[in-house]
């Protein structure tokens, strides 16, 4: 299920309720990482008691047509969805409060060019505190 619109709603990750603490930046549950112009956000998202990775690209339409998420929770085995329409986001659902998300960004460009970019690892279950 997508997200639409967290992006400009959300700018740090979250919290479980019973922390009155941010998270930091460089928290195991929040990357953002830029690239040839080009920044990809990624968060892990709370909301009551489901938990889902969120990540998507500031480009947009007028930059790339096509945006596709390669990801593995954990030991499972690799799946990859598809974007091809802004915003450019992707919202998996996490069912193991304990799992890293391992992921690759690759948009396709106008001209059809490919590029490829591993992400940071994301990690649920712990928070780095101030």
């Amino acid at each position: 299920a997508k997200i639409h619109g967290l992006k400009n709603l959300m700018a740090l990750p979250t919290l479980p309720a019973q922390s009155a603490e941010p998270a930091r930046l460089d928290s195991p549950d929040y990357f953002r990482q830029s690239s040839d112009g080009a920044t990809v956000t990624g968060m892990i998202l709370r909301f009551g008691s489901s938990t889902d990775a969120f990540i998507y690209t500031d480009q947009t339409e007028k930059q790339i047509r096509k945006a596709v998420l390669r990801y593995r929770l954990g030991d499972s085995p690799e799946v990859e969805i598809a974007d091809t329409r802004y915003p450019y986001e992707f919202s998996v659902p996490l069912s193991d409060d304990s799992v890293s998300v391992r992921a690759k960004l690759i948009v396709e460009d106008l001209d059809g060019v490919v590029t490829p970019q591993e992400l940071p690892e994301l990690r649920t279950g712990v928070l780095t505190r101030k």
